[in-house]
């Protein structure tokens, strides 16, 4: 019996080794490449939200068409600056709801407070400007004197499935009909049921759920 580990290897020339050098360098590049796209797939994979946010005291702060655009104006802002993918939304007089993505490296917190500050700030100056009794309704606390739109806290919930991404995408477009405010949800400018329903492009921000 031929004892072949006791055997030696031929020595490999200079030129082998360097070639055997060079392609170990070359693996462990590919290696951390992939390591590192793999540790940003998995940072920036976030499931869908549904996020509803309500005026202070159910007051209809967004009756006014002009805040509902001051929305409208922000939620763009956000998709342009790559921080979320909407797929759904509705303005009412007196909340919001949202199917929206958070993407890249901020939190759903951040991206809905800087959201909900920044709205909070252009629609008190539209309604200051206006000489709205609005304005002056909105003191939120005695010890705390400062004016807002929006409640304190937002509603937020992961969507998962398919089924639950239909359910709520379905429950923010009949929202304007159940509030008597038109016949079909189509029909109510404010909301992404027109761009599911009729194809329509006015809000340019949107994403379809299906791609």
């Amino acid at each position: 019996m031929i004892p072949w580990s006791r055997l030696r290897k031929p020595a490999l020339t200079i030129q082998e080794n360097r070639h055997r050098q060079v392609i170990r360098q070359e693996l462990r590049i590919v290696l951390l490449q992939m390591s590192n796209e793999f540790a940003a797939m998995q940072w920036s994979f976030r499931f869908p939200d549904f996020t509803t946010s309500t005026c202070f005291e159910w007051k209809p702060l967004l009756a006014d068409n002009r805040a509902k655009d001051i929305i409208i104006e922000s939620l763009r802002y956000l998709v342009l600056d790559q921080r979320v993918v909407v797929y759904g939304f509705v303005i009412m007089s007196n909340h919001i709801h949202l199917v929206w993505q958070i993407i890249g490296d901020r939190s759903l917190a951040q991206v809905q407070r800087d959201f909900l500050r920044y709205t909070s700030q252009r629609i008190l100056q539209l309604y200051r400007n206006i000489n709205s009794p609005m304005y002056d309704e909105l003191v939120i606390a005695a010890n705390d004197r400062m004016r807002t739109v929006w409640q304190r806290r937002s509603f937020s919930r992961s969507i998962q499935s398919r089924k639950f991404l239909n359910q709520k995408i379905n429950y923010i477009h009949n929202n304007p009909t159940k509030a008597g405010l038109c016949k079909k949800p189509d029909d109510y400018k404010y909301s992404s049921a027109g761009f599911y329903l009729l194809n329509r492009t006015e809000w340019d921000f949107l994403s379809h759920y299906d791609g």
